[in-house]
């Protein structure tokens, strides 16, 4: 697929936005906890009120994987528009849709690889 250079800057633009906003969040869950125990540190007895820090510690955790992952997909496709790949679907080779890229530009798949 040749993509042409304004949509190539454009795409770029908003993978280096979504990365920006992903890192912050990061960096936001990193500091709202320090590590394993920090969800029980300096808390009142209360069991129900232990419990809802535990619930929400584990919430956290499953966020900031998700957010790690997202972060790669960003980060590769990123690479892949360096290395002069970005825009070919993983699966079968073929070109994705523009339309596809301006949705999600990580997108590493066609519409019919993905389903």
């Amino acid at each position: 697929m040749s993509i042409d250079a304004s949509l190539l800057s454009e795409l770029r633009a908003k993978l280096e936005e979504e990365k920006g906003t992903v890192e912050a969040e990061l960096k936001r869950l990193g500091s709202d906890h320090e590590g394993p125990d920090a969800a029980f540190k300096d808390r009142g007895s209360d069991e129900d009120s232990n419990a809802q820090e535990v619930t929400e510690f584990q919430e956290d955790l499953s966020l900031e994987a998700s957010l790690e992952t997202t972060l790669g997909d960003v980060k590769e496709a990123l690479q892949r528009m360096d290395d002069g790949t970005y825009g070919v679907c993983e699966e079968c080779g073929s070109d994705i849709p523009v339309e596809r890229l301006r949705a999600l530009p990580r997108a590493t798949t066609c519409v019919t690889c993905n389903e």
